[in-house]
């Protein structure tokens, strides 16, 4: 079941659509190194990603893979993923970083030394580089240095609000998850259309954004 997580427990963009409102993912290209400002708690879930007869990704949450039926009846694994909010200081944007546990080790190894949460009031500031592409692709992650949130970033952040993660990754609806995963999906307005229906509950028009409140944990 996805969860909001401490560092504790840690064990481990493009733009799209979600109800009315639009998110920004980040995005690490080869040969385009980002520098972020992670804020907030790190957010756990198991996501299966299937290519489809189009050679397209699809993908859902798994709310219980030992009683789910596309890992009971397909033999098919969700994998952990991770998420949190950041500060793209390039773009000056609030995104969401997902991605596995091996890239978030490094804000982990953060908290283990300083004590203090990577994403609170004192946290730090990262560079992620990528190479490769597809399943060959690789992340690495650089310790720029601690950073204090300044009032221009509590200003952003007020501004523009925090993404609450729990409503961004809620689980797919257990009863049809095989077909968004698999069902016949003949256009772009369908697809949309099947991913607003098969959630567990229907967010809200509001997104579930949150305020400077997410910004708990630190030490």
């Amino acid at each position: 079941m996805s969860e909001t997580n401490s560092w504790e427990s840690f064990n481990g963009s493009r733009v799209e659509e979600f109800s009315n409102e639009r998110v920004n993912f980040l995005k690490i290209n080869e040969g385009e190194p980002v520098k972020i400002r992670p804020l907030g708690m790190p957010y756990e879930f198991k996501k299966y990603m299937v290519k489809d007869e189009d050679g397209k990704f699809r993908s859902a949450i798994c709310l219980d893979e030992e009683s789910c039926p596309v890992a009971n009846k397909h033999n098919i694994r969700p994998k952990k993923r991770w998420a949190i909010n950041c500060i793209n200081l390039k773009t000056k944007k609030i995104e969401i970083l997902e991605n596995s546990s091996s890239l978030f080790k490094c804000f982990k190894t953060f908290w283990e030394e300083t004590g203090k949460n990577p994403g609170g009031t004192e946290g730090g500031i990262w560079v992620i580089s990528s190479s490769g592409s597809g399943l060959n692709k690789r992340y690495a992650t650089k310790f720029v240095g601690p950073n204090t949130l300044s009032d221009e970033d509590i200003k952003l952040i007020n501004d523009q609000t925090l993404y609450k993660l729990n409503k961004i990754y809620k689980a797919t609806d257990p009863n049809k998850i095989e077909q968004v995963l698999f069902g016949k999906i003949n256009s772009f307005d369908d697809r949309r259309s099947v991913k607003k229906e098969v959630v567990v509950e229907i967010p809200d028009k509001n997104l579930g954004l949150a305020t400077l409140e997410d910004l708990f944990g630190s030490k």
